[in-house]
Parts: structure tokens; C-alpha cells; sequence
């Protein structure tokens, strides 16, 4: 504004202008969501616990439901949620590693490759990344509730515009869904730092959120905090796993019950496999 006083010669409009303290002192409340709010919500929003009007248009529901549902599980900011690159197919990285496709029933690690574009051509903020998913104890079947390995994204495009309002696009979409549905928040952000909670509850090493979520670990240690409501903080008190038990630990454990019960070699395996996320294969060359 001052420049444009002192284009127009305007040096009274100038002073007065420069007289005003431009700082920002009101900010945009920063809101939070529980799991519980999510999963009651999500209920509603697809007919599950309440009927739903006959033009409701249930797919549409479907496929944004399961966006938000990424956030929640990945912690993606939701323009990211369609730059995934092995929601159907498995991506192969640079250095040849293959990333199995999320869709993929074989695939239990559920790794998500995020390119630095998404579906509409827009850049995403942090570019090419691997982003793990967050399962919070209270709810181990969280991937299988919420249909995870189903991909179904949203057929949605901008219409030709300015390229803030098409930068805009996917945030602007998912704020009238959530408002339109009655979710517990307007707030898409809510849904990703929900994600961070669930990893804290699971134990889920800070630098190794950080990185999956896109950002420095300082940033994830400070922001999550401004978002965190009571309950949140009675979630964590209350629902978060205790140090987990290291490998070398729990293998050398193991062995040693192994030898009062070998039959049960195969299943200590398969428990192994599962929660350390390690090769069959090699497990099975271990014990």
C-alpha cells in the first residue's frame, strides 16, 4: 500500500500508512480431532450409523473418505495424498528398489511413494518421499477399517483459472467436503497431526515421523503440541505402547523358548515377520 502512495505521489497517505503497525496479532485457531471423532464421523459421513439422503452420491463419499483416511493413517498433507505413486502399482525407485503397490494383499509394510506432482500437475511442497504408516495400539485393524489397500481417489479437476485458485484446488475441495459432511473439524491439517499422535501412541521414533511426514523433527515436535487438545494428551498418557523390545533381543528371546517348543518354530516366524517387518526367509535362517 505504501508503494502505491508513493507512485501516486501520495506522501500523506504514506505517513499514515507508515504509522500502522502491520503486524499479525489474530491467528487462524488451530483445530484438533481424536480417532474416535474420525471413526464416529467417518460412520456417519458413508451411512454406516446413520441413513443417508438418496442423493447422497455414496461414491463420491467413498473416495473422499478414504483421502482423508490417508491423512490420518500417513499423515500427508492432502495435496499429497494425490501425488501417491504405488496406490495401484508397485514403483520402482531410482537405485532399482521396488515398492510394492499399496493395493497389493501381499503387501504388509504399506510403504507410500509420493512424487513431487500431483494428479492435476501442481508440485507438491516437500517433493519425492517414502511415508510410513502411524497405527496407534488402541486400534490395530486401522489400515483394514478404514480401507487403506483400496484405493479409490476423487475424479475431480479444476476448472481453468488462476493459478493460485488451481495451487488451491485440492484444499479448497476437501474444505467444502468436510464442511458439507459435518466432520468434527474444517481443518484438513487436523487430520495429519491426528497421524503424528497416533505415531507417538506407537511408539514411532520422532526423526522417523519427521521424515515421513515431510518436515524437521524440530517442526514436528513443536507443531504437533499446538494442536494437541485434552483428550490427545490423555490418549498418549493413557494408549501409547511402552519402549518396544529391539530385535537382537527379541530374537536371542525367542530361540530360547524355541527349545522347550520347536513346533512352533513357523509361528514365532510369522510373529517375528510381522512385527519387526523382517524377511521370512532370513528369520528363518536366524532361529
Amino acid at each position: 500500500m505504501k508503494k502505491l502512495a508513493s507512485i501516486n505521489r501520495r506522501q500523506d497517505i504514506h505517513d499514515e500508512l507508515s504509522e500502522l503497525n502491520a503486524s499479525q496479532i489474530e491467528y487462524k485457531a488451530l483445530q484438533s480431532v481424536t480417532m474416535e471423532d474420525f471413526l464416529n464421523w467417518r460412520d456417519k459421513a458413508l451411512g454406516i450409523t446413520a441413513s443417508l439422503h438418496v442423493n447422497s452420491k455414496l461414491e463420491i463419499r467413498k473416495a473422499w473418505l478414504w483421502v482423508f483416511s490417508i491423512q490420518v493413517v500417513y499423515g500427508l498433507r492432502i495435496h499429497e495424498v494425490f501425488a501417491i505413486a504405488n496406490a495401484f502399482e508397485p514403483y520402482t525407485t531410482k537405485d532399482k528398489v521396488v515398492i510394492p503397490a499399496l493395493s497389493d494383499p501381499d503387501n504388509t509394510v504399506n510403504t507410500l511413494v509420493l512424487r513431487g506432482e500431483t494428479l492435476i500437475g501442481t508440485t507438491t511442497k516437500t517433493g519425492y518421499r517414502l511415508a510410513r504408516p502411524q497405527v496407534p495400539p488402541k486400534y490395530p485393524d486401522l489400515i483394514e477399517r478404514l480401507n487403506i489397500k483400496k484405493p479409490l481417489l476423487p475424479d475431480n479437476q479444476p476448472r481453468q483459472g488462476s493459478a493460485k485458485a488451481i495451487a488451491c484446488f485440492y484444499n479448497n475441495r476437501a474444505w467444502k467436503k468436510l464442511k458439507d459432511w459435518n466432520a468434527p473439524t474444517t481443518q484438513t491439517h487436523a487430520f495429519r497431526h491426528l497421524a503424528n499422535i497416533n505415531g507417538m501412541q506407537a511408539g514411532i521414533p520422532l526423526e522417523i515421523r519427521a521424515q515421513s511426514m515431510g518436515h524437521t523433527p524440530a517442526m514436528n515436535d513443536s507443531v504437533y503440541k499446538k494442536r494437541q487438545s485434552t483428550q490427545t494428551t490423555l490418549d498418549l498418557y493413557n494408549n501409547s505402547n511402552s519402549q518396544a523390545i529391539d530385535f537382537v533381543t527379541a530374537l536371542t528371546s525367542v530361540k530360547n523358548l524355541l527349545k522347550a517348543c520347536p513346533e512352533n518354530k513357523d509361528f514365532a516366524i510369522e510373529l517375528l515377520s510381522v512385527i519387526y517387518q523382517k524377511d521370512k526367509g532370513t528369520l528363518a535362517e536366524l532361529l
